[in-house]
């Protein structure tokens, strides 16, 4: 019997509190429009990563990020293969709502952290429902970051000397 097997079998299907710490360099946060990256290794069939909560903490201060569309831009951590589910509330711009969220968080030189939680649709109204996605957007999938930079391409600006460090907290779960 491997080791996960072992575990999971003691603690009832696997459901035990996790932690995936990734510091991104300034190359690979330019090209996260264009390339995601994994944070967390798909877990087997039969097994999903449910995100507890997660935060990105970016140090810009030696030059904020550019090339940020105008109309919408999002960060998010997402299920690999769907962006369009995410695990958790993106990091958003988006001109019609009036949010700035994203260039407050990589648009300004600066050392900021943003702190997320699981993801929810909030309705006119102001009520907040749990996001419902399909159970093949994530069973057996890796955990991302990716940038939605709505095809205005890769960011441009920053310095070598810009990180990001995205912290999860997370649990294997048995579906």
């Amino acid at each position: 019997m491997s080791l996960r097997a072992l575990v999971t079998d003691m603690l009832g299907g696997g459901v035990y509190l996790q932690k995936s710490v990734t510091t991104l360099t300034d190359a690979q946060i330019k090209a996260l429009p264009t390339t995601p990256i994994t944070l967390i290794a798909a877990p087997g069939a039969g097994y999903r990563i449910k995100v507890i909560g997660a935060s990105y903490h970016a140090t810009t201060s030696a030059g904020a990020y550019t090339n940020i569309d105008a109309t919408y831009c999002a960060m998010a951590l997402y299920w690999l293969g769907d962006f369009t589910q995410w695990a958790t509330v993106g990091v958003v711009d988006d001109s019609g709502a009036t949010l700035t969220r994203f260039t407050a968080l990589l648009g300004v030189a600066s050392t900021l952290t943003a702190d997320l939680t699981p993801y929810l649709d909030v309705f006119s109204g102001g009520w907040a429902v749990p996001n419902v996605v399909s159970l093949s957007s994530s069973e057996n999938k890796a955990l991302a970051v990716a940038i939605d930079n709505d095809g205005t391409g890769a960011l441009t600006g920053g310095n070598a000397a810009n990180t990001l460090k995205v912290t999860v907290e997370y649990v294997i779960e048995a579906v």
